[in-house]
């Protein structure tokens, strides 16, 4: 089964060798809070795929009998075994339990990254909707996104708060607003604008409209918006933020259903 997931892997990164295997960028000082954030987590996503290569590769000659099987390598093994994702790659990104989503996860977020890169280096990253499930680390993009904008807006870092608007409307007061799409919800769905409550035979998840998000000294308030829990993935083990919703009925009845966004399912 470890020469199956060796084959999965080189199957998968045969494709896209120049972004998963490419060279590390440059990271300086004189770089935005964002890009400074895209080219680190640019640098993470090649810096763990080439970790992957080289532990399958090793895993490999230890089949072939050309390499002796260390402690860390048969932990490896059981591990790809089960088809589970080890400990050691999980504590690095905590993706899907299964291996073969985890690293086909990793190769398509590390050849985002690498148009990620591609337009942040040029100044124009934010001038197009971004996709956070995209990203390995998007809590330390929204930090960054923060910091950028506190010292655009002049403001303090300490009074600035999360906010969001919907579909086409702008977010106004906002030093950089940047346009979000992916996002999926959880328990309701949405309908023209704003989330109501599922039919019988609508899916459990569904996908949110774009949205104008980004950091100001003062959040909308509505007897109609509720704050969103965002989290990770559908294991909802990781928050990351919360946000702003309109909800069509009782509010409060969103909050008892568990509704909730998700950045990636």
């Amino acid at each position: 089964y470890q020469r199956r997931v060796h084959g999965a892997w080189e199957q998968m990164t045969e494709k896209h060798r120049d972004a998963v295997f490419g060279k590390q960028v440059e990271e300086s000082d004189g770089q935005t809070p964002v890009v400074a954030f895209v080219a680190m987590e640019r640098n993470f996503a090649l810096m763990l795929c080439r970790k992957i290569d080289n532990a399958l590769s090793d895993i490999n000659r230890v089949l072939n009998g050309t390499l002796l099987l260390s402690t860390d390598l048969n932990k490896l093994a059981q591990a790809l075994l089960k088809d589970e994702t080890p400990l050691k790659w999980d504590s690095l990104w905590e993706g899907p339990e299964q291996i073969s989503r985890w690293l086909s996860l990793v190769v398509a977020k590390t050849v985002d990254l690498e148009a990620w890169w591609n337009r942040a280096k040029d100044g124009k990253l934010l001038t197009e909707p971004v996709v956070m499930g995209q990203l390995f680390r998007p809590n330390t993009f929204l930090n960054a996104l923060k910091q950028e904008s506190a010292r655009k807006g002049k403001q303090s870092l300490d009074n600035l708060k999360l906010d969001c608007r919907w579909g086409s409307a702008k977010l106004d007061s906002c030093a950089i607003p940047v346009r979000v799409e992916g996002l999926f919800v959880q328990c309701m769905q949405w309908e023209k604008d704003h989330l109501v409550d599922l039919q019988a035979d609508s899916p459990a998840s569904s996908m949110m409209p774009t949205c104008s998000l980004g950091w100001v000294e003062k959040v909308a308030t509505s007897d109609k918006l509720v704050r969103m829990p965002v989290y990770f993935n559908a294991l909802r083990s990781r928050l990351l933020c919360s946000l702003n919703c309109p909800v069509k009925d009782d509010p409060s009845m969103a909050v008892l259903r568990g509704t909730a966004l998700l950045v990636e399912i």
